[in-house]
């Protein structure tokens, strides 16, 4: 029986999609931000500034420090401004609008599945179980539950709508031209949410050929070539100033330069793809070094993840030539994991649960299209059909209830930073990123904490992971780093911060961060001697930095390193002429010169700029006492009340 002679039933199904979309995400309404939101909202001054944030939103990177610059996401970036300028910072109203598009993509999900391909002509029922079946399967809590995740609905959201119209393109229609122009602009929407909207016009490509449409009108190649030529444009420049390493503790396949390691890590990997979509436990905020071992492809896992996925892939592109529907499903499976497979771009952290949110479908498919149709795996096949009996719906309707109870428990841990950390922590003794990403909520809720108690126990805590941290990465000098910096900044136990600053200087004497802290830590507590050593090599790795120049040019002054003193401070007036530092840092020279003239002419300009210390205040006022000024020394006695 065809499912359009049952119009109402398919009605119904989308209050249903509705509906599922959210009793299976709507606990996530309540919750607050999590990791990584700060990102794009909490953190990020154009957001806040709402809808007149959005033109500097779609010039700037999604998020940009010294030292990284991510590619650009400015459609889903938007997002948060214009719910900002509604309703400020509120996490509810952002969550439910997370939800609210999983259940748009849901819909749009299963118009695309029974229209564009057609899984309803293998079994009437197919397209239904399929969208129910991706609803609930846990693996994409991530994603729905994650505010900064959100461009990835909006990438699939706008994938779809891409080929649902990119489809009509090919096939002869008055529409014809509507449907490019709204295809091309759903293309263009996804691609400014996030780059990976590429993978849907290598799906369309593989429709296209799939589909034999390449015989039939010129006008579909034009079609392809604008969707490839809107990509290419997009690609460069969404990554013109793209700048991020990817680490060896969070990809160790950087440092692999054994073949034989390489391809067997990669295909280790690939097989916990698809261990996670059948048995999706458990799941971890994080993964990447050393939750998965550096292994060989002689391995008994690899070599069957070797054998299975160049089997299929082979099987797929013999089935997709032949055009038989099963090799589209398997080609769409293997586009879909293209961009998270290590090879030939790496992908940080190995792998993610993000990472398999459209792949998931086209495993999904390919599944219960041989369940519910052998005989598309071969003609000679006899049984018909393997779930529509009573037993198999028992089994199906228990995998789906598992799932869903699986979903809704999943999105509780994802309330907040620290309850999402401080349960998956648990099964992440060997993920160094994962102790270290953990220790720095533990160490930033220290410094919020509202009681010096409370401030050590956060404290104390973080130092526990960072210490696991360092024994799965002895040689990481940032571990050393945080833990000096937790000591100092969160414990004040000094002695132990200066222990830990100089591992990390011993480690990577380049490490300027930790040349920083160590000589501003010996600098307080008056070890000028050796502070100025280290400024000097901070200086070495950043010239320009203003911090660094106001305690060398300090330093270099107590140590009687007078010609550097002068050299640093007037390298320091001319960057930055404007603040009143570099003008106190030459007053305190002049002074310890013995200069006292030219001192509080310095010094003078530092107060005019803003520097409001009321010894230095008090200081100035006396000299003109001294000197017989008496309007001067009232003027800068009043500025000191």
């Amino acid at each position: 029986m065809s499912i359009t002679q049952r119009p109402n039933f398919e009605k119904w199904f989308y209050f249903i999609l509705i509906l599922l979309a959210f009793v299976l995400y709507g606990n996530t309404i309540f919750n607050e931000y999590s990791l990584d939101d700060r990102l794009i909202v909490t953190e990020n001054s154009y957001v806040q500034n709402g809808l007149a944030g959005i033109d500097d939103i779609f010039k700037s990177n999604y998020f940009q420090s010294k030292d990284v610059t991510l590619d650009k996401r400015p459609v889903s970036v938007s997002t948060f401004a214009i719910e900002y300028q509604f309703f400020g910072a509120n996490p509810h109203v952002s969550h439910f609008i997370n939800v609210l598009l999983y259940a748009l993509l849901l819909i749009v999900l299963f118009q695309t599945l029974k229209r564009v391909f057609k899984l309803d002509t293998l079994h009437y029922l197919l397209p239904f179980l399929v969208t129910i079946l991706y609803a609930v399967h846990p693996i994409h809590t991530e994603v729905v539950a994650s505010l900064k995740n959100r461009d990835e609905l909006l990438v699939m959201l706008f994938g779809l709508l891409f080929l649902k119209h990119g489809t009509k393109v090919f096939e002869e229609s008055p529409n014809k031209f509507r449907n490019l122009i709204l295809s091309l602009v759903f293309l263009t929407i996804g691609l400014l949410s996030k780059i990976n909207e590429l993978v849907y016009v290598f799906l369309l490509i593989a429709l296209f050929i799939f589909s034999n449409n390449n015989k039939k009108n010129y006008l579909n190649y034009v079609f392809i070539l604008l969707a490839l030529s809107i990509t290419f444009i997009a690609f460069f420049d969404i990554y013109a100033d793209y700048n991020r390493q990817i680490s060896v503790y969070e990809n160790p396949l950087v440092l692999t330069k054994d073949i034989n390691l390489f391809i067997g890590t990669i295909f280790n990997v690939l097989a916990y793809h698809i261990k996670m979509l059948l048995i999706p436990y458990p799941l971890r905020f994080y993964y990447g070094y050393n939750m998965f071992p550096v292994i060989g492809i002689n391995a008994i896992i690899p070599l069957l993840s070797f054998l299975f996925h160049v089997g299929l892939l082979a099987y797929g592109l013999y089935k997709f030539f032949k055009k038989e529907i099963i090799g589209l499903f398997i080609v769409c499976y293997f586009i879909s994991i293209a961009l998270y497979v290590n090879y030939p771009i790496l992908y940080t952290g190995l792998f993610s649960e993000r990472a398999l949110f459209l792949s998931s479908l086209w495993f999904i498919v390919i599944l219960l299209s041989i369940l519910m149709q052998p005989k598309i795996l071969h003609r000679n096949i006899k049984r018909n059909n393997l779930i529509l009996n009573k037993k198999s719906a028992i089994l199906f309707s228990g995998i789906m209830l598992i799932f869903s109870y699986s979903t809704i428990q999943r999105n509780f841990y994802w309330k907040d930073e620290l309850s999402l950390l401080s349960h998956d922590i648990t099964t992440m003794e060997n993920s160094v990123i994962g102790n270290y990403i953990y220790a720095n909520i533990l160490k930033d809720y220290s410094k919020k904490a509202s009681s010096k108690e409370e401030a050590e126990m956060y404290g104390n805590e973080a130092l526990i992971y960072y210490n696991r941290c360092m024994e799965l990465a002895p040689e990481y000098p940032e571990i050393y780093f945080k833990i000096g910096s937790t000591y100092r900044y969160n414990l004040q136990n000094m002695d132990s911060a200066k222990l830990y600053f100089r591992y990390a200087v011993t480690i990577d004497s380049l490490y300027r961060h930790a040349n920083f802290e160590l000589a501003k830590l010996l600098f307080d507590t008056r070890d000028f001697k050796n502070s100025y050593k280290y400024f000097q090599r901070t200086h070495q790795l950043t010239p320009t930095d203003s911090l660094t120049l106001f305690y060398y040019g300090q330093c270099a002054t107590y140590v009687n390193e007078m010609d550097t003193a002068f050299k640093i401070n007037n390298e320091f007036i001319q960057l930055y002429p404007n603040l009143p530092y570099p003008y106190l840092n030459m007053g305190i020279y002049y002074s310890t010169n013995l200069k006292d003239d030219s001192a509080i002419v310095y010094l003078e300009k530092a107060v005019q700029l803003g520097y409001k210390e009321s010894g230095l205040i008090a200081q100035i006022s006396d000299f003109y006492k001294q000197k017989g000024n008496a309007e001067k020394a009232k003027y800068y006695s009043v500025l000191i009340k």
